[in-house]
């Protein structure tokens, strides 16, 4: 990407941070999130000898890239949404839920060592084909098998395990809303794009989630939270949620 096109995303990026914050819940989520860690880099860099800046800002970056698609798919289900069906509002959690901010985790902290390298081939292929037949059941199933492999130790692979809960989240709200639609006797072919465009991005940035865990593993085995304590749990939807 050449200067130009940098600053053409940079500029456009800060377009959608301040002027339409209050696009949707998906924009709204994503803008918390830059805010929240635009906070805490500096925290984070006092604590590691500026060691976390490129994490920090690899992961903001990464937030504020994503603000174009999800200002684009928010837009593409506002019929959806006046009609009472609210995707991205069951898909996404507050960042209300976010931990609040400590130096240093308690407890025993593992090593650099522990830190298990993951097959990010075999989990795109492994999810591939249910994302894009939308079988929300087979995702879901499929998903919660591969985070079962990621549990430990919970101080690693912490964004990963989040974009993989995101991912199943996102499609226990999907098959809701399809459900939702046809009981209103609405066409699902529009919410049904923007479903599975919304899952693929999952799959799109999981190399990205790897490469921050990778990256983060050095200042996690200090004790230092980073990446792990600033994204908020994110449990199965339900209806009743």
């Amino acid at each position: 990407m050449d200067m130009n096109a940098v600053v053409k995303v940079i500029a456009a990026s800060w377009f959608l941070t301040t002027t339409v914050a209050s696009a949707g819940p998906f924009v709204e989520h994503l803008n918390e999130a830059i805010s929240l860690n635009s906070a805490r880099k500096p925290k984070y860099a006092e604590l590691t000898q500026n060691r976390s800046l490129k994490i920090s800002n690899a992961l903001i970056n990464l937030e504020r890239l994503s603000l174009f698609s999800a200002y684009a798919l928010e837009m593409r289900l506002a019929s959806y949404r006046r009609a009472g069906i609210e995707f991205f509002e069951n898909a996404l959690v507050s960042m209300d839920g976010v931990p609040e901010f400590v130096e240093i985790v308690p407890g025993r902290v593992p090593l650099a060592e522990e830190f298990n390298e993951v097959k990010l081939p075999e989990i795109k292929r492994r999810l591939q084909k249910p994302v894009s037949e939308l079988d929300f059941v087979e995702i879901v199933s499929e998903t919660k098998l591969l985070l079962r492999g990621l549990a430990e130790p919970a101080q690693f692979h912490c964004m990963l395990r989040h974009v993989l809960e995101s991912l199943v989240r996102g499609a226990q709200a999907g098959a809701y809303a399809m459900e939702q639609a046809e009981q209103k006797h609405l066409s699902t072919k529009e919410l049904r794009t923007v479903v599975k465009a919304y899952l693929n991005s999952h799959l799109i940035i999981v190399s990205s989630a790897h490469q921050l865990d990778q990256s983060a593993v050095g200042i996690q085995a200090e004790g230092v939270p980073i990446l792990c304590n600033d994204v908020p749990p994110i449990p199965d939807f339900t209806p009743l949620d």
